[in-house]
């Protein structure tokens, strides 16, 4: 049990065990939802909304 006591919840290290199982697609699908933007024009949208506050 000792081994689990850095971790503050037993899933933290069950995630991370999964997450190198998974395929290269399965992963990119996991990871990137969050981070990528699906149009850039979002990123560019935000951008000039500032620019035009300013």
């Amino acid at each position: 049990m000792s081994q689990y006591d850095e971790y503050s919840t037993p899933s933290q290290a069950e995630g991370e065990r999964l997450d190198e199982d998974m395929d290269e697609k399965e992963r990119a699908a996991h990871h990137h939802p969050d981070t990528m933007r699906t149009t850039p024009s979002q990123a560019e949208g935000e951008r000039t909304a500032d620019d035009d506050e300013k």
